[in-house]
C-alpha cells in the first residue's frame, strides 16, 4: 500500500510543529533521545547523533506523523528506525533535514542555496529524503544541495542528480557548479564523482 505523505503528514521546524497543538510531545523526546542524543558508538541505526545536532534542534526540518498515520500498512520489509511503542498519539519524527548555516556561495544568482547538512528518513521505502527536499525548497524559495556527500549515500545522491537535474557524468555535474556559482570549497561532492563517468 502506498502512503500518502500530504495526508498523513506535517513539515516543518521543530520549533514551529511543537507549538502547534500536539497533544504529546513523547515523538519529539523519541527523536532527540534515539537519534539527536544517542551517544552510543556501536548503534548501527545512529547515522547523525552524538549531540551534534543538539545545538540546532529547534530548527531541524522534521517531518511528522499525524495520529491518523498508517503504520500498520507498512510491510515488515520497510526498514523502521523509530520507537513506536513511545508514543500513543503516533506523532514521530519520520524524516529530518539539518541544513548548514555556516556555508557561504560566491556570487549571488536569481536561485537561493541552501545546504543540507544532515538529512535522514527513518522508514524507507516512502521516499521521504525527497518528499522532505521538496517541501523545504517550496516553503524557503530555495535548492536545497548536499554539502557532503557521504560514501554510502553517493549512490542516492547519484540518482537524485539523474532525476531532479539530469545530471549523469561528472562534466555536467562539473558544470552545475558553475552554473550554479557555487565554490569548490562549499561542497565536499569527491564520493559522487568518484562513481560518475
Amino acid at each position: 500500500m502506498e502512503i500518502n505523505l500530504e495526508e498523513h503528514t506535517l513539515f516543518g521546524k521543530v520549533s514551529d510543529i511543537w507549538s502547534v497543538g500536539f497533544r504529546s510531545k513523547n515523538g519529539l523526546v523519541e527523536f532527540i533521545k534515539n537519534v539527536v542524543m544517542n551517544m552510543d558508538m556501536c548503534d548501527g541505526e545512529n547515522k547523525n547523533g552524538y549531540g551534534v545536532m543538539l545545538q540546532d534542534v529547534s530548527n531541524l526540518h522534521v517531518l511528522v506523523s499525524n495520529q491518523d498515520f498508517p503504520f500498520e500498512s507498512l510491510s515488515e520489509s520497510q526498514n523502521k528506525n523509530i520507537n513506536l511503542t513511545a508514543s500513543e498519539d503516533k506523532c514521530f519524527v519520520l524524516g529530518y533535514i539539518w541544513t548548514s548555516t555556516n556555508i557561504k556561495r560566491g556570487n549571488a544568482s536569481e536561485t537561493d542555496f541552501h545546504f543540507i547538512e544532515y538529512i535522514d528518513s527513518r522508514i524507507s521505502g516512502l521516499n521521504i529524503a525527497k518528499y522532505m527536499i521538496d517541501l523545504y525548497g517550496d516553503c524557503n524559495e530555495a535548492c536545497l544541495l548536499p554539502y557532503n556527500i557521504a560514501y554510502g549515500a553517493d549512490k542516492y545522491w547519484k540518482k537524485y542528480f539523474e532525476d531532479e537535474h539530469d545530471i549523469k557524468t561528472k562534466a555536467e555535474l562539473k558544470q552545475l557548479i558553475v552554473d550554479c556559482e557555487l565554490n569548490s570549497s562549499d561542497i565536499k561532492w569527491n564520493s559522487l564523482f568518484d562513481i560518475l563517468e
